[in-house]
């Protein structure tokens, strides 16, 4: 009886254990994509992949806004800190609609302000 009893526990735990590791994995399918900047069509370099996952598409940050023109930086923040991704857009001709020369007009918002 106690090498059922064994056995039974034995059974539990490791079906347990299972469907812990099914809950961290995602089902994400590859998703071909070629990117067109400015009218210029640029294929995905075979080191970035882009992919679907629940309807939504996503793409190397890092190829996309470098191909902007802008740059992009990472900082791992320790103590279990949200770690920062930076993007920084190179200045671009300034004019009345544009005073601080910058593409994002958010960025433009907050520099006017």
């Amino acid at each position: 009886m106690k090498k059922v009893i064994i056995a039974f526990v034995s059974g539990v735990v490791i079906s347990m254990s299972s469907v812990a590791v099914a809950a961290t994995q995602f089902n994400v399918s590859l998703f071909p994509s070629e990117f067109i900047f400015n009218g210029v069509n640029k294929p995905v370099p075979s080191e970035y992949e882009v992919f679907n996952y629940n309807g939504h598409v996503y793409v190397p940050i890092r190829y996309v806004t470098e191909s902007m023109g802008a740059t992009v930086g990472f900082t791992a923040s320790p103590d279990n800190k949200p770690n920062q991704i930076s993007i920084d857009y190179k200045a671009v001709s300034k004019n009345s609609d544009n005073p601080s020369g910058y593409a994002d007009s958010e960025k433009n918002k907050r520099l006017i302000s």
